[in-house]
C-alpha cells in the first residue's frame, strides 16, 4: 500500500504522467447470492490502485490494485500457571498469559480498464476489472506475559497457523465518481464483483472456536512453538460456495489531468 501511494503522489511531479492517477480507499464488502447464503459476515478493509493512460489525450486508463479485508474476527484470553516444584513443595511460580487471535481475512489483486470522464470538477467513471482473490483463515497465539518471556521478535506471535486458504478467480465492473478539488479527490464507487468457488470459515464459526493450552516445558534458550496446540471446534468445517460480493468503497484520490481535454 505504501508503494502505491509512493506512486501515486509521484505522479503529480511527473508531466509527462499528468494523467497517471491513483487511490487509497476504505471498503467494505456484502455478500450476495450464494455467498450470502453461507455466511453472516460482512468484509471491511483498505484498496489500493494506480491508473495508466493509455494515450495522452484519451480518458481510457489501464490499472492494477490490491485490496484487503477481514471478514470477522474472534480473540481468546488464555492463564495459566507454571510452577516450579521440588516434590510438593512450590518454589516459585510462573504466570503465563497468552492472546489466541483469529482473522477470516481476504485478499484480491486485480487488473482494470476505466474511463474516467474528462470534466472540470466531478468526474464519473466505470471500469471492468479481473484478477483472483484469497480467502484464509490464520490464528496467532501471543506472548502477553509481563516481560514478554516467549518471544524477543517485537511482534508477540508466538506461533501461528493457517487453517483454510483458498485461492478463486473474480470478475466484475466498478462504477463511482471523483469529486475533484486540486490535486486531489474524493473517490466514490461500487463493484459488482463475481467470484468463483472457495472455501472459508464464517465469523459465527471461529467467534465459537477454542484453544487450549495443554501446557509445556519451559526453556527459555528452546523454546517449542508447537506445544501451544490449536483445538478447533468439531462442527467448525470450512464453508464452500461461490463468493460474489458487493464492494463499495470511498477513499481519496491523487494526480489530475489537468481539466478538460
Amino acid at each position: 500500500m505504501k508503494r502505491l501511494l509512493t506512486i501515486a503522489l509521484a505522479s503529480m511531479a511527473l508531466p509527462g504522467l499528468a494523467q497517471t492517477h491513483g487511490h487509497i480507499s476504505f471498503e467494505a464488502g456484502i455478500p450476495i447470492n450464494d455467498f450470502r447464503d453461507h455466511t453472516e459476515s460482512v468484509g471491511t478493509g483498505i484498496k489500493g490502485a494506480v491508473y495508466f493512460p493509455f494515450q495522452q489525450d484519451v480518458p481510457v486508463f489501464f490499472g492494477v490494485g490490491l485490496g484487503y479485508m477481514i471478514f470477522g474476527t474472534h480473540q481468546q484470553e488464555i492463564r495459566e500457571v507454571l510452577q516450579v516444584k521440588l516434590g510438593n513443595t512450590v518454589i516459585d511460580e510462573i504466570p503465563i498469559d497468552l492472546l489466541v487471535n483469529t482473522n477470516n481475512n481476504y485478499f484480491n489483486a486485480n487488473i482494470a480498464v476505466r474511463y474516467k470522464a474528462p470534466l472540470e470538477y466531478v468526474q464519473p467513471y466505470i471500469e471492468a476489472r479481473g484478477g483472483l482473490s484469497n480467502f484464509y483463515t490464520r490464528t496467532k497465539v501471543l506472548d502477553h506475559t509481563e516481560d514478554r518471556i516467549f518471544t524477543d521478535n517485537g511482534d508477540d506471535v508466538i506461533s501461528s497457523k493457517t487453517q483454510v486458504n483458498s485461492t478463486t478467480y473474480n470478475f466484475g465492473l466498478e462504477g463511482g465518481f471523483i469529486i475533484r478539488v486540486g490535486n486531489v479527490g474524493i473517490n466514490i464507487g461500487a463493484a459488482y464483483l463475481m467470484g468463483g468457488r472457495a472455501r472459508y470459515y464464517d465469523r459465527s464459526q471461529i467467534s465459537q472456536w477454542t484453544v487450549d493450552f495443554k501446557g509445556m516445558n519451559y526453556d527459555p534458550d528452546d523454546l517449542d512453538s508447537d506445544s501451544v496446540d490449536l483445538i478447533e471446534s468439531a462442527e467448525a468445517a470450512p464453508k464452500k460456495s461461490t463468493t460474489d460480493m458487493l464492494l463499495v468503497n470511498v477513499g481519496v484520490t491523487f494526480g489530475f489531468g489537468g481539466g478538460k481535454k
